[in-house]
Protein backbone atom coordinates (compact mmCIF):
# COMPACT_ATOMS: atom_id res chain seq x y z
CA UNK A 1 0.00 0.00 0.00
CA UNK A 2 1.42 3.35 -1.02
CA UNK A 3 0.43 6.46 0.88
CA UNK A 4 0.96 9.83 -0.69
CA UNK A 5 0.75 12.17 2.24
CA UNK A 6 0.14 15.83 1.70
CA UNK A 7 -1.69 18.19 4.05
CA UNK A 8 -5.04 19.31 2.74
CA UNK A 9 -5.90 22.96 3.34
CA UNK A 10 -9.31 23.65 4.84
CA UNK A 11 -10.18 25.58 1.67
CA UNK A 12 -9.86 22.43 -0.45
CA UNK A 13 -12.30 20.26 1.47
CA UNK A 14 -15.20 21.75 3.44
CA UNK A 15 -15.87 21.13 7.12
CA UNK A 16 -18.84 18.89 6.23
CA UNK A 17 -16.44 16.41 4.67
CA UNK A 18 -13.54 17.31 6.91
CA UNK A 19 -9.96 18.15 6.10
CA UNK A 20 -9.03 14.48 6.37
CA UNK A 21 -11.09 13.25 3.42
CA UNK A 22 -9.02 10.69 1.55
CA UNK A 23 -9.12 8.93 -1.81
CA UNK A 24 -8.39 5.20 -1.66
CA UNK A 25 -7.54 3.66 -5.02
CA UNK A 26 -7.73 -0.13 -5.12
CA UNK A 27 -5.37 -1.98 -7.44
CA UNK A 28 -2.11 -0.44 -8.49
CA UNK A 29 -1.91 0.09 -12.25
CA UNK A 30 -1.26 2.90 -14.73
CA UNK A 31 -4.65 4.50 -14.09
CA UNK A 32 -4.15 4.32 -10.29
CA UNK A 33 -0.71 5.96 -10.59
CA UNK A 34 -2.17 8.73 -12.74
CA UNK A 35 -5.08 9.24 -10.31
CA UNK A 36 -2.56 9.49 -7.46
CA UNK A 37 -0.50 12.04 -9.37
CA UNK A 38 -3.49 14.26 -10.13
CA UNK A 39 -4.86 13.90 -6.59
CA UNK A 40 -1.47 15.03 -5.31
CA UNK A 41 -1.57 18.09 -7.53
CA UNK A 42 -4.97 19.13 -6.14
CA UNK A 43 -3.81 18.27 -2.60
CA UNK A 44 -6.28 15.43 -2.08
CA UNK A 45 -4.65 12.75 0.11
CA UNK A 46 -4.56 9.41 -1.65
CA UNK A 47 -3.69 5.83 -0.77
CA UNK A 48 -3.06 3.28 -3.51
CA UNK A 49 -3.82 -0.27 -2.41
CA UNK A 50 -1.39 -2.56 -4.21
CA UNK A 51 -2.42 -6.21 -4.07
CA UNK A 52 1.28 -7.11 -4.28
CA UNK A 53 1.39 -5.89 -0.65
CA UNK A 54 -1.33 -8.34 0.42
CA UNK A 55 -5.04 -8.87 -0.04
CA UNK A 56 -6.95 -5.66 -0.79
CA UNK A 57 -9.62 -6.49 1.79
CA UNK A 58 -6.98 -6.72 4.53
CA UNK A 59 -5.45 -3.40 3.48
CA UNK A 60 -8.86 -1.70 3.36
CA UNK A 61 -9.61 -3.05 6.84
CA UNK A 62 -6.32 -1.66 8.12
CA UNK A 63 -7.22 1.81 6.82
CA UNK A 64 -10.30 2.05 9.06
CA UNK A 65 -12.56 3.52 6.38
CA UNK A 66 -14.88 6.32 7.46
CA UNK A 67 -17.51 8.49 5.79
CA UNK A 68 -14.61 10.74 4.73
CA UNK A 69 -13.10 8.04 2.49
CA UNK A 70 -13.76 7.72 -1.24
CA UNK A 71 -12.90 4.26 -2.56
CA UNK A 72 -12.24 3.82 -6.29
CA UNK A 73 -11.63 0.44 -7.91
CA UNK A 74 -9.45 0.67 -11.01
CA UNK A 75 -9.57 -3.02 -12.00
CA UNK A 76 -13.08 -4.32 -12.54
CA UNK A 77 -11.65 -7.75 -13.39
CA UNK A 78 -9.81 -8.26 -10.10
CA UNK A 79 -10.75 -11.67 -8.71
CA UNK A 80 -12.09 -10.23 -5.45
CA UNK A 81 -13.86 -7.15 -6.85
CA UNK A 82 -17.36 -8.30 -5.76
CA UNK A 83 -16.12 -8.97 -2.21
CA UNK A 84 -14.41 -5.56 -2.10
CA UNK A 85 -17.59 -3.84 -3.28
CA UNK A 86 -19.74 -5.73 -0.76
CA UNK A 87 -17.35 -4.82 2.06
CA UNK A 88 -17.23 -1.14 1.13
CA UNK A 89 -21.03 -0.95 0.61
CA UNK A 90 -21.57 -2.55 4.00
CA UNK A 91 -19.15 -0.11 5.64
CA UNK A 92 -19.07 3.61 6.30
CA UNK A 93 -17.10 4.84 3.24
CA UNK A 94 -18.79 7.93 1.85
CA UNK A 95 -18.13 7.21 -1.82
CA UNK A 96 -17.54 4.09 -3.91
CA UNK A 97 -16.74 4.08 -7.62
CA UNK A 98 -15.49 1.50 -10.09
CA UNK A 99 -14.08 1.66 -13.58
CA UNK A 100 -15.94 -0.60 -15.95
CA UNK A 101 -18.19 -0.85 -18.96
CA UNK A 102 -21.96 -0.90 -18.84
CA UNK A 103 -22.03 -4.60 -19.75
CA UNK A 104 -19.55 -5.48 -16.99
CA UNK A 105 -21.55 -3.32 -14.61
CA UNK A 106 -24.79 -5.11 -15.45
CA UNK A 107 -23.21 -8.48 -14.71
CA UNK A 108 -21.66 -7.19 -11.49
CA UNK A 109 -24.96 -5.71 -10.26
CA UNK A 110 -26.67 -9.05 -10.83
CA UNK A 111 -23.88 -10.84 -8.95
CA UNK A 112 -24.14 -8.42 -6.04
CA UNK A 113 -27.91 -8.79 -5.89
CA UNK A 114 -27.64 -12.55 -5.90
CA UNK A 115 -24.82 -12.77 -3.36
CA UNK A 116 -26.08 -9.96 -1.18
CA UNK A 117 -24.23 -6.82 -0.23
CA UNK A 118 -26.48 -6.22 2.76
CA UNK A 119 -27.64 -9.59 3.98
CA UNK A 120 -28.96 -12.89 2.70
CA UNK A 121 -31.70 -11.29 0.60
CA UNK A 122 -29.19 -9.75 -1.78
CA UNK A 123 -28.11 -6.19 -2.28
CA UNK A 124 -30.91 -3.68 -2.07
CA UNK A 125 -31.23 -0.94 -4.62
CA UNK A 126 -30.30 1.77 -2.11
CA UNK A 127 -26.96 0.08 -1.42
CA UNK A 128 -26.28 -0.40 -5.12
CA UNK A 129 -27.14 3.26 -5.69
CA UNK A 130 -23.99 4.17 -3.78
CA UNK A 131 -21.81 2.49 -6.42
CA UNK A 132 -20.71 4.90 -9.16
CA UNK A 133 -20.10 2.89 -12.34
CA UNK A 134 -18.39 3.92 -14.51
CA UNK A 135 -16.52 6.16 -12.09
CA UNK A 136 -15.60 9.68 -13.15
CA UNK A 137 -17.31 12.70 -14.63
CA UNK A 138 -18.05 12.53 -18.34
CA UNK A 139 -15.47 14.97 -19.67
CA UNK A 140 -15.69 13.77 -23.26
CA UNK A 141 -12.59 13.42 -25.39
CA UNK A 142 -10.21 10.53 -25.70
CA UNK A 143 -9.91 7.75 -23.15
CA UNK A 144 -6.29 8.32 -22.16
CA UNK A 145 -4.97 7.44 -18.71
CA UNK A 146 -4.65 11.15 -17.93
CA UNK A 147 -8.19 12.04 -18.95
CA UNK A 148 -9.67 9.03 -17.14
CA UNK A 149 -7.74 9.95 -13.98
CA UNK A 150 -8.77 13.60 -14.26
CA UNK A 151 -12.43 12.58 -14.52
CA UNK A 152 -12.12 10.32 -11.45
CA UNK A 153 -10.37 12.96 -9.32
CA UNK A 154 -12.92 15.54 -10.50
CA UNK A 155 -15.85 13.35 -9.43
CA UNK A 156 -14.29 12.55 -6.04
CA UNK A 157 -13.48 16.24 -5.50
CA UNK A 158 -17.08 17.15 -6.35
CA UNK A 159 -18.27 14.54 -3.82
CA UNK A 160 -15.84 15.81 -1.16
CA UNK A 161 -17.12 19.35 -1.66
CA UNK A 162 -20.77 18.37 -1.53
CA UNK A 163 -21.23 19.13 -5.23
CA UNK A 164 -22.06 15.64 -6.49
CA UNK A 165 -25.83 15.26 -6.59
CA UNK A 166 -27.97 12.41 -7.77
CA UNK A 167 -29.51 14.63 -10.43
CA UNK A 168 -26.14 15.95 -11.56
CA UNK A 169 -24.07 12.80 -11.59
CA UNK A 170 -24.38 9.64 -13.65
CA UNK A 171 -24.99 7.25 -10.77
CA UNK A 172 -28.76 7.64 -10.77
CA UNK A 173 -28.86 4.04 -11.91
CA UNK A 174 -32.13 2.47 -12.77
CA UNK A 175 -30.36 -0.59 -11.34
CA UNK A 176 -31.12 -2.84 -14.16
CA UNK A 177 -27.37 -2.90 -14.21
CA UNK A 178 -27.06 0.14 -16.45
CA UNK A 179 -26.52 3.80 -15.89
CA UNK A 180 -28.15 6.26 -18.20
CA UNK A 181 -25.79 8.66 -19.99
Amino acid sequence: MSIISQPVPESVLPEATGPDAMLVVVTSNVIAATIAAIAGIVELPVVVVDQADGPALDQLGALGLTARHAVVLTDHDAPDVAAIIRTVLDGPAGYLGMMGSRSRSAHLFETLRAEGAEGAEGADEQALGRLHVPVGLDLGGSRTAGLIALSVVSEVTAWANGRLTREGDRSGLEHQGLRTP
